[in-house]
């Protein structure tokens, strides 16, 4: 299969792009599906990201869609990195789209060898949550910036991520202490609320959580300055996109306003769900009778 990806040019409706590719497709005897990528609209989401929730960075998660169209198009207008294995980070890297301080390796496990390209490469910024993460870190480098991923719970989400992933508040305080001990620091503290939460109560106890652990580290001696609130974004309406971004921003000032703080997202979907069409060649349609309707 040749799976062709076709870059929209914004000359052309897409639906009027793809029937000029399917076209050229069939007079060439090609009968292979081929996917489109409207950058418009990856530009014009990362653009709504940034007028809903100004103060809050986002790190592109490149396993959503590695596309290169995409990564170069978001490097471009100054959105940054979420990379999650080896192969991410060289891909971002030896395309120049970021440099190591503009990419997280946001996997709480990971192996020796991903941890020690990523110190080589300037990707000092890593996510663990548990205390075997932080050791083997540790017994590579003390010099990461550390993001402890706290796991949160009590509410439904269409794929909850917490069951994997996220310490709990013994083990994040346990994470703490043994981070002292090996004279490593925690810079920051993470969470994922999971994909497609309906409402924006689990963001607003999780934050209040959060702000629980920037204290208790902070009273160990940890540097913790930056908030990490995940991804899960879901791709809707202008409207209650802002709706949202509103909600977060006046949360993220109730909770932490009283210190200086770098906060940051991992947005996936949000930024190129609606960007990419699929066309594919139907082979035949046959009608069928259900029910006495066609």
């Amino acid at each position: 299969m040749r799976g062709d990806v076709c870059q929209h040019d914004g000359t052309l409706e897409v639906e009027d792009y793809a029937r000029n590719i399917a076209a050229t497709y069939d007079s060439n005897g090609i009968q292979e599906p081929f996917s489109i990528i409207d950058l418009d609209v990856v530009k014009r989401n990362l653009d709504l990201w940034n007028t809903a929730l100004p103060s809050i960075k986002p790190f592109y998660a490149v396993k959503c869609n590695p596309d290169l169209n995409i990564l170069k198009t978001l490097s471009a207008y100054g959105a940054c990195f979420d990379c999650a294995s080896l192969p991410e980070m060289e891909k971002i890297l030896s395309n120049g789209l970021a440099t190591g301080e503009e990419i997280i390796l946001a996997h709480p496990v990971k192996s020796r060898n991903c941890i020690e390209y990523a110190i080589r490469n300037g990707i000092r910024t890593m996510t663990l949550d548990s205390v075997e993460e932080l050791r083997k870190i540790a017994s590579i480098t003390t010099e990461a910036r550390l993001i402890l991923r706290i796991r949160v719970t009590g509410f439904e989400s269409l794929v909850d991520l917490n069951k994997k992933f996220g310490a709990d508040e013994t083990t994040s305080k346990l994470i703490l202490h043994e981070a002292v001990r090996l004279g490593a620091k925690i810079h920051g503290i993470s969470f994922h609320i999971g994909s497609g939460v309906e409402n924006c109560r689990p963001l607003a106890l999780s934050l209040a959580n959060a702000r629980k652990l920037f204290d208790y580290g902070r009273m160990l001696g940890h540097p913790i300055s930056i908030l990490d609130i995940g991804g899960g974004f879901m791709a809707t309406t202008t409207q209650i996109f802002m709706k949202i971004g509103n909600f977060i921003e006046n949360t993220l000032s109730s909770c932490f306003g009283d210190i200086s703080l770098t906060v940051i997202a991992e947005p996936g979907r949000f930024l190129v769900t609606d960007a990419q069409y699929v066309v594919a060649c139907v082979s035949q349609v046959i009608l069928k009778s259900v029910n006495g309707e066609l």
